[in-house]
C-alpha cells in the first residue's frame, strides 16, 4: 500500500531513483527477514528489498562493510575540505584502516572483562581493505540499542553477544507502528574514539553519516554511481523520528550537483534573481558595524576577490541577501514576520500566480498543483550551509536554507520570462531593471569565480508532486507486501550482552569523545620508609597538608576566582549548585564527586580526568569556600 503518511519514525527506507525503480520507498529488510532469507548472514542495507539480491551484483553500486563505510566518509570528509592529506587517495585511506586498528587497541586497554574485547587489529593489512579480520565479517544485530554511546567510557560499551559475535548493526529498540522492527543503523564500539583520533590529527568535522560516534547510518554504506554523469547518490534514508519523509523523499537525487554533493552556499547566492542584490531604501540595522563588516568580507572575498567601494559595501549591506545571510549568521530566521526577505518572496510568488505566504487560500486546483511544485522541487534542492575558502567560512548559515531554497526555486521559474521579469520590475519599483543589483551580483559573482559553478534551470531535473515516491506502509498490522512478507516486520530477539548490561546513565564527559582511563588515587602513594621527615605523621596528614597548600595557592589566582560562577561554597547536596557548577566548567555531576574526593596532586588529577587543571583548582575551591 502506498500513500499513507508516517507520522513519527520514518525508519530506513530507499530515496529518490531507488525508490522508483522499486515501486515505493521499501524499508530495509529487518531482523527476522535477515534470519529467514540469509541465515548464513549478510548485511541488511546491501540487499534489495525487493529482488533479495544484492545490490553491488550490479558493479555500479559500492556497497560497503561497516568499517569501510568509516573509512570512506572520513576520506570522502578530508576530500570535500581540500585537506592536503587527500591529495594520496592510496596513503590517506591506507593511515585511516591504521588508525581504525589503533582505536581498537585503546578500546581494549580500557576493558576490564576480556569478553569485551575487540580483536587487535581489524585490518591484518593495512594496505588492503579486503584483509579484514574474519570475526568483522560477521552480522551480529545488538541485543539492545545503546544509546550515545560517544558519552560512555569504552568499558561501559558492549561488543559482543553470548555467542561471543561481534555487534555489527542496531535494530530499533521499539517496534516501528507501520514497519514494526526494524534494522537501523552500523554499530562499532570504537568509533568515538577512532572520531577523536581523527579530529585531533586532521581537524576536519566528521561526516554526519557518522552520527557523531554513536552509530553509522545506512547511506555509507550503499552508495551509487551514475556511469553516465558520474553523480553519486545513496540508496538508503535513515529518517529521523521528527522528520516528514515525504518532505525529504527525493532530496539530493535531481537537484544536487553532479557528484551528488549539496550546491555551494556561495552557488546558490550567486544565481539568485538581482532582485535579492538590489539595496533597499530601507535602513533598518544595514548600516551597522557588523552587518557592514560581513558585507565587505562576502562581496570581496574576504579582499581576495573584486574590488568594492565603501558605497558598493553599503549598498550589498543594504541587500535582501545580506540580510538573509547576516540573519542566519546570529542564528536567526530571514523570513520571520514582515522581514524584507520575506516581502520578496511573497512578491516573487505573486509574479507567478502564488498567493502570498500565510494567506491560507488557493483560489484553484491549478494554484494547488503550482504550489505543490514549488514546494516540492525548492525543498530538495541541497544547500551547503557555509561560504567556503577564504576567510569566509566559519558561520554556519543553515538557517538561510529554506530561503534560499524557494528564492532559488522562484528565481530559475522568472529568469528568460519577459512577463514575469516585467512584473517583478514593477513590483519592486525597479524601473532600472536592478541596475545596482545587477552590478553587485556581477562583482560576488567574479569575487569567488574560480571554484564556484553557478546554477540555472537547465542543470535541474524538475518533477511534479505525484512522481516523489511515496513509503510503503500499512495501518493493517497484518497488512502484506505483493511478495508476500509482512508489512509490519514482527520482533525477533537478538540475543544477550556476553557480559552484563553497562551502567546506565551518561559516562565521564572528557574533552573529545574518551572518557577517563584510571581509578584516581584516594591518597598519596606510600613513602619511601628510609625518609625521616623528623617528626611522626600519617599519609593522610600529608595528604590534608598538600590539599590546603594547594588550596591556598588556586585562591591566590585571581584568574581561577574570576572563573567562579559566585564566590560563595557550594554543595554537592544541592542539585542547583551541581547545575551551576556542570554548566559553568562543562562537567557531568560525576566528574564534581570525582574531583571532590580525589586527593593528591590536583595536576595529576587533572590529567587522569582529562580537563584543565584550572577545572580541577575551581571545583576545589568552591567546594571548599
Amino acid at each position: 500500500m502506498i500513500g499513507v503518511s508516517i507520522l513519527k519514525g520514518g525508519g530506513v527506507l530507499l530515496q529518490g531513483d531507488h525508490a522508483r525503480e522499486a515501486g515505493g520507498m521499501h524499508r530495509a529488510l529487518s531482523p527476522g527477514e535477515m534470519a529467514q532469507f540469509f541465515p548464513n548472514g549478510e548485511n541488511p542495507f546491501h540487499i534489495n528489498p525487493r529482488t533479495l539480491k544484492r545490490y553491488d551484483e550490479d558493479p555500479n553500486y559500492d556497497a560497503r562493510d561497516v568499517l569501510k563505510a568509516i573509512v570512506e566518509d572520513s576520506a570522502y570528509a578530508l576530500e570535500k575540505a581540500g585537506h592536503p592529506a587527500a591529495q594520496n587517495r592510496t596513503e590517506l585511506r591506507r593511515m585511516l584502516r591504521e588508525m581504525i586498528n589503533k582505536s581498537l587497541q585503546l578500546f581494549n586497554s580500557r576493558q576490564t572483562n576480556d569478553a569485551n574485547k575487540y580483536p587487535e587489529k581489524a585490518y591484518l593489512d593495512v594496505n588492503n581493505e579486503m584483509s579484514l579480520h574474519p570475526e568483522f565479517q560477521g552480522h551480529a544485530y545488538a541485543p539492545r540499542f545503546q544509546e550515545k554511546i560517544n558519552k560512555l567510557k569504552p568499558e561501559q560499551i558492549r561488543i559482543r553477544n553470548k555467542k561471543n559475535q561481534l555487534i555489527m548493526y542496531n535494530a530499533s529498540q521499539e517496534d516501528h507502528a507501520q514497519h514494526g522492527h526494524m534494522s537501523e543503523s552500523g554499530f562499532f564500539g570504537a568509533l568515538p574514539l577512532f572520531l577523536k583520533m581523527f579530529t585531533e590529527q586532521y581537524g576536519v568535522e566528521p561526516m554526519h553519516t557518522l552520527a557523531g560516534g554513536n552509530y553509522i547510518k545506512p547511506e555509507s554504506m550503499l552508495v551509487h554511481t551514475d556511469p553516465t554523469t558520474g553523480k553519486r547518490s545513496n540508496a538508503w534514508k535513515y529518517h529521523y523520528s521528527n522528520q516528514n519523509v515525504f518532505d525529504d523523499a527525493d532530496r539530493g537525487t535531481r537537484h544536487a550537483r553532479a557528484d551528488g554533493e549539496p550546491h555551494h552556499l556561495r552557488s546558490v547566492m550567486g544565481s539568485l534573481h538581482p532582485a535579492w542584490f538590489q539595496p533597499s531604501h530601507e535602513t533598518d540595522y544595514a548600516s551597522a558595524k557588523t552587518r557592514l563588516n560581513y558585507a565587505r568580507i562576502v562581496l570581496t572575498r574576504n579582499n581576495t576577490g573584486s574590488e568594492a567601494s565603501d558605497a558598493d559595501i553599503l549598498n550589498f549591506a543594504r541587500s535582501n541577501l545580506m540580510q538573509t545571510i547576516h540573519d542566519s549568521a546570529l542564528g536567526r530566521r530571514s523570513t520571520r514576520s514582515n522581514t524584507r526577505s520575506k516581502k520578496l518572496v511573497d512578491d516573487m510568488r505573486e509574479v507567478i500566480g502564488l498567493n502570498r505566504r500565510g494567506s491560507g487560500v488557493l483560489n484553484s486546483t491549478e494554484q494547488q498543483k503550482l504550489e505543490d511544485y514549488v514546494r516540492v522541487n525548492a525543498s530538495n534542492i541541497p544547500v551547503g550551509r557555509y561560504l567556503g575558502q577564504g576567510g569566509v567560512g566559519a558561520k554556519s548559515h543553515h538557517n538561510a536554507k529554506s530561503t534560499l531554497q524557494e528564492a532559488l526555486m522562484l528565481t530559475m521559474m522568472i529568469s528568460g520570462n519577459p512577463k514575469y521579469e516585467r512584473m517583478l520590475q514593477r513590483k519592486r519599483g525597479a524601473d532600472d531593471g536592478f541596475a545596482i543589483g545587477k552590478l553587485l551580483q556581477q562583482k560576488f559573482m567574479q569575487s569567488h569565480a574560480h571554484d564556484t559553478d553557478y546554477v540555472d534551470a537547465s542543470q535541474f531535473q524538475f518533477f511534479e508532486p505525484g512522481d516523489v515516491p511515496k513509503p510503503v506502509v500499512s495501518l493493517d498490522p497484518s497488512g502484506t507486501l505483493d511478495d508476500g512478507r509482512a508489512m509490519r516486520s514482527p520482533r525477533v530477539e537478538t540475543g544477550e550482552f556476553a557480559i552484563s548490561d553497562p551502567p546506565s546513565g551518561p559516562g565521564q564527559r572528557v574533552t573529545g569523545n574518551l572518557a577517563y582511563t584510571q581509578a584516581l588515587p584516594s591518597q598519596l602513594p606510600p613513602r619511601d620508609p628510609t625518609f625521616d621527615p623528623g617528626f611522626k605523621t600519617s599519609s593522610d596528614t600529608l595528604t590534608d597538608l598538600m590539599e590546603h597548600l594547594q588550596s591556598a595557592d588556586a585562591r591566590m589566582d585571581s584568574l581561577i576566582i574570576k572563573s567562579l560562577p559566585s564566590r560563595r561554597r557550594f554543595s554537592l547536596d544541592d542539585d542547583r549548585d551541581c547545575h551551576i557548577l556542570c554548566k559553568s566548567f562543562s562537567l557531568e555531576t560525576r566528574d564534581l564527586h570525582l574531583i571532590d574526593q580525589s586527593l593528591g596532586d590536583w595536576t595529576l588529577i587533572a590529567e587522569r580526568l582529562k580537563v584543565e587543571p584550572r577545572v580541577v583548582k575551581a571545583v576545589k575551591v568552591a567546594l571548599r569556600w
